[in-house]
């Protein structure tokens, strides 16, 4: 065997090479991916990594394993303690595993395109950096990852719009920058990567990998020449940031001798290429003054040793010479302490992006050289026909106007979706029936939605929703997968370069006295209705089905909740509940669930866990970083109404835990400052809380513990469906989490926390029994549900670990979510 084919299958790969591991499979619930089981072999690791950073776990990069459960990592040895000590007692490790690097690398390379897409947001969540260029040493190719990162967004702020408090969002694949490179020749004393980690960021952490890690000693096999990058996000504080704008660092592993292709297209992209180096001889010397032009931003970080000092002086006295470079161009590591090297090594950056002109964005960079021979993994014809599709559709929308593309090109979800909606809701509600017979008023609603529905099914369809749907039913699954993603992320980048803008005016209105009222409510209402996102277009695939349905016309559109089902048994979201109107399109849900059954040859059982909370106190963000998933967060991106992700539960684990599949449910949040000032916000609210807790095995209530207020209103919502739902004869599980919990004297806080909740929690019981004049049976809330107060709480500390820009998901966030997760399993 090669190197290669040993290292796949060492790690259990080999099946799975070239890109045969999916993202379905990953979010698979397994035995690993609920319960903590640490590896035990090497082929256990790929996946423990993966489970682990699909939760953002910040310590998902070690590699160590044990021989068995319970027993400490293999890569730990003594001696006997009965020996008199000795410097050499201690042994070096002596065992055999991989470096974090060389796992990355088999994983991407095992990985299809939507996993490894999942895994480079997941990834920057936890601030790793990323690969770029993903070498092949079995087909000898390097592969520049373009596809892989475009769902990377980042959010930054710099400092020119420190005053205004504005920011920047944007994907990163799309963003302007200037790239500084970091290369090496031969061994160096001093890692490179640790470096680099110490100018990205005040904040310590360990954007690369490098030798003083947990694992990082163990020498590479298959990555060298992997070149990976990491991001400079200022956040607008000159106190917290190093560098005033972004800029993106990249660092290529192993010696830049032996990976010409990957330097060369660094040195092309780059506004300054630092090369680390011990001690520099004739060869070296040779080498780089033939490889840069004279007066080329390079830098030379040198640590040399005694017995090769001289001739290193004379070498890069002769590189300073051909190159014209000047001694501030040189760095010298241990001739100083190291707050002062890298004081210096952050003023030579700061002047190569005070003055580089050398912007570029990640799309442009992938227009490479033939000559390198680097192929951009968007290149395949999957890939070519899905964005060809996607990119005219999104396209088209931009020439629209903004604030009638809705109406203009989805139209079937507008006026006509909004009054039948309307009908349906009094059909059930019978509010404006007057003096009419009741049999005679319902007939006279049900003719009216009929008649909605004809005029419906006759609207013509725009090019871009027929284009859409056609797509949709002719595309195969790994096609179609990947054209709805390209939309979905074109289209987010749309609504961003609208809301953002849209955020400014609204917060410069707030802060003046003497704003207009008026163009306040307008600038809202713009930013809530203004983005048009992915779910948009689907909802209008839905509204077509049921008017075609109800009209009997446009057969061929029956074929569209199979397709739904389809995407939904492939772990794409569907949207169960309309956030605009309030209303579920019931035809179409049954349909696309009953088109589930018939695609898996059965009626499953399901399992249903759901979350309620506030708008914008992360609800989304929990379940994602529970599950793996990626319902939409950022700006503009509050999730309406309510979605639906099917995730498939391993075969060896559905007897035990009594289901098939796991049906996670995200809503929109209760109390949203944008529905206030509709006259039926409180009926809403109550009817989405008891439309998901009706649904739900286990419903998670999402609380903002520092807002007392604010608390209690989601739990009188919350409190008044669980009511419904013990008349109905059901009994979900609920429990309470409390986030931001930073508290110091937790467990104190946390008892105190307990008491009042349960206090609140009683009174609310008793205010909706009286309303529902039940309160002969209810005086407290475990009269309703049972509740174990000590279980049944979870307090979760904030989600990010620092407060820059470039703050990971902290390690406390993911381990709590964690342990909630297993105790929901359990």
């Amino acid at each position: 065997k090669s190197d290669f084919d040993a290292m796949l299958s060492d790690l259990g790969l080999t099946e799975f090479y070239p890109q045969k591991l999916t993202l379905n499979s990953v979010l698979k619930i397994t035995r690993a991916s609920i319960f903590r089981k640490n590896p035990t072999s090497l082929n256990e690791l790929p996946m423990h990594f993966l489970y682990n950073v699909m939760r953002a776990n910040g310590k998902s990069r070690n590699t160590e394993y044990s021989l068995s459960q319970g027993t400490t990592p293999i890569y730990r040895s003594y001696a006997n303690d009965e020996e008199e000590f000795s410097l050499g007692s201690v042994l070096d490790p002596e065992v055999y595993s991989v470096t974090i690097l060389d796992l990355i690398t088999a994983v991407f390379l095992c990985s299809d395109s939507l996993l490894q897409q999942t895994l480079m947001v997941k990834m920057s969540l936890c601030q790793f950096a990323l690969p770029l260029l993903l070498p092949d040493v079995s087909q000898g190719s390097i592969t520049f990852l373009l596809w892989a990162m475009r769902a990377v967004v980042h959010k930054w702020r710099p400092h020119s719009k420190e005053e205004s408090k504005g920011y920047i969002e944007q994907a990163i694949v799309t963003t302007a920058m200037p790239m500084i490179s970091f290369v090496r020749i031969g061994e160096c004393g001093v890692s490179k990567s640790s470096i680099i980690n110490s100018i990205v960021c005040k904040e310590p952490h360990n954007f690369f990998v490098h030798r003083d890690m947990e694992c990082g000693k163990f020498p590479r096999r298959i990555s060298n020449g992997l070149v990976e990058v990491c991001f400079h996000l200022p956040c607008g504080e000159s106190t917290i940031d190093v560098f005033p704008e972004i800029f993106a660092v990249a660092n290529l592993h192993g010696d830049m001798r032996n990976s010409l292709a990957q330097f060369q297209f660094l040195k092309s992209n780059s506004a300054a290429v630092f090369v680390v180096v011990d001690n520099i001889g004739k060869r070296d010397c040779d080498f780089l003054t033939s490889s840069f032009d004279p007066n080329s931003n390079v830098f030379l970080v040198i640590n040399p040793d005694v017995k090769h000092q001289s001739q290193t002086e004379g070498s890069v006295r002769r590189i300073l010479t051909e190159l014209k470079l000047k001694n501030q161009n040189v760095h010298i590591w241990g001739n100083q302490n190291q707050t002062v090297f890298l004081k210096n090594m952050n003023g030579s950056i700061d002047g190569v992006l005070r003055y580089s002109k050398a912007s570029k964005n990640l799309e442009n960079m992938s227009q490479t050289d033939p000559k390198l021979c680097i192929m951009t993994d968007e290149v395949c014809s999957d890939c070519q026909a899905s964005v060809t599709v996607a990119d005219w559709i999104v396209s088209e929308i931009e020439m629209k106007d903004k604030e009638s593309v809705k109406a203009t090109l989805l139209a079937a979800q507008g006026v006509f979706w909004q009054e039948w909606s309307r009908k349906d809701k009094e059909m059930n509600r019978l509010r404006h029936r007057g003096d009419v017979d009741i049999n005679e008023y319902i007939a006279q609603l049900s003719e009216h939605k009929i008649q909605i529905r004809n005029e419906q099914a006759k609207v013509e369809l725009p090019d871009v929703v027929d284009s859409f749907i056609s797509a949709c039913l002719e595309l195969s699954v790994d096609k179609k997968v990947l054209f709805l993603q390209r939309m979905k992320m074109k289209l987010d980048a749309l609504s961003s370069n609208i809301i953002v803008p849209l955020e400014e005016k609204f917060k410069e209105l707030c802060f003046d006295p003497n704003h207009d009222k008026e163009a306040l409510k307008q600038t809202n209402a713009k930013i809530a209705n203004s983005p048009v996102g992915l779910e948009h277009f689907m909802r209008e695939l839905e509204q077509i089905y049921e008017a075609s349905k109800a009209s009997r016309s446009n057969p061929q559109f029956l074929r569209l909740p199979s397709v739904m089902a389809q995407l939904l048994i492939n772990g794409f979201p569907m949207e169960l509940l309309d956030g605009d109107t309030g209303c579920i399109p019931i035809d179409w849900v049954m349909d696309v669930l009953a088109e589930v059954r018939t695609q898996l040859g059965g009626d499953p059982r399901v399992f249903v866990v759901s979350v309620l909370g506030v708008q914008s106190s992360g609800k989304s963000t929990l379940l994602n970083v529970m599950f793996g998933l990626q319902f939409a967060v950022g700006s503009g991106r509050c999730t309406r109404g309510a979605f639906v992700q099917l995730l498939h539960v391993d075969d060896n684990l559905q007897r035990e835990l009594g289901f098939d599949f796991l049906l996670v449910i995200d809503t929109e949040g209760l109390k949203a400052p944008q529905l206030a000032n509709l006259d039926d916000s409180c009926e809403r609210d109550n009817e989405l809380a008891t439309v998901v807790i009706a649904l739900s095995d286990v419903a998670i209530v999402n609380l903002a513990t520092e807002n007392a207020e604010e608390m209690k209103d989601v739990l009188q919502v919350v409190v008044h469906s669980f009511l419904r739902m013990r008349e109905a004869g059901k009994k979900p599980h609920c429990l309470f989490v409390h986030q931001n919990f930073n508290s110091v004297s937790a467990m104190a806080k946390t008892l105190n926390d307990q008491k009042y909740l349960l206090d609140q929690l009683d009174k609310m019981t008793k205010a909706a029994a009286k309303m529902e004049h039940k309160d002969k049976y209810y005086n407290k809330f475990t009269d309703v549900i049972a509740h174990d107060m000590n279980k049944d709480n979870w307090f979760i500390p904030g989600l990010w670990f620092g407060c820059s820009a470039m703050s990971p998901v902290s390690y406390g966030y993911t381990e709590q979510v964690f342990q909630l997760k297993a105790h929901i399993f359990e």
